[in-house]
């Protein structure tokens, strides 16, 4: 059995990345969710689950330099990686400075000040802005990931078919437009007035 060609091998370990990436992006708590923000506790395991991929992902990038031959596709991968490297680390900073609002918040809990009441308001605009840009900075990594392993294989087999099928629905010659029946009730007196 043959082994598999360098450009897909590289190709499904980025698309592996990219799917780690969707899940950490998707385990991130919203904005003004219905139980309250986040605490430090909850955001401090999110930023560690972030930074251990982003040092995977460096970790990669660099067993990919130290090959003695590299390939093309090692040579694309490892650029791959590297960007999406930069990307985790954004995504770090950002979930660190919500964090740092949520231990603002609760040095402010329970104070009855102004100046605690205010402290409140800005560190839950921070932290909420922190949480978005973090999600961002997830969401360009994983299309980043996605996209570059296009680019290694061409795009996905099942995806062309589909739309291929579609585009040969819309121009198909005996192709018909289906009109409900309210609008065709309107249709001869708008033509009656268009003739006039």
């Amino acid at each position: 059995m043959p082994l598999p060609d360098p450009n897909t091998r590289s190709a499904q370990r980025l698309r592996t990345a990219a799917d780690r990436v969707q899940a950490l992006e998707a385990a991130l708590p919203r904005a003004w969710r219905e139980e309250g923000l986040p605490g430090l506790p909850e955001l401090a395991a999110h930023a560690t689950a972030i930074r251990d991929h982003h040092q995977q992902v460096l970790d990669s990038a660099a067993a990919l330099i130290s090959r003695p031959h590299p390939t093309t596709a090692d040579r694309a991968e490892t650029r791959a990686l590297s960007n999406a490297a930069e990307h985790l680390g954004a995504a770090t900073a950002a979930i660190s400075r919500a964090a740092t609002m949520a231990a603002r918040l609760h040095e402010a809990d329970g104070l009855g000040s102004p100046r605690a009441a205010e402290t409140r308001e800005r560190a839950t605009q921070h932290l909420n802005l922190g949480l978005s840009q973090a999600r961002l900075a997830l969401r360009e990594t994983t299309e980043q990931l996605r996209r570059d392993a296009v680019l290694l294989t061409g795009p996905d087999p099942e995806r062309t078919a589909r739309r291929l099928a579609a585009i040969s629905r819309t121009v198909a010659p005996n192709a018909r437009v289906l009109v409900s029946p309210a609008r065709t009730a309107d249709m001869p007196r708008q033509a009656a007035g268009r003739r006039r």
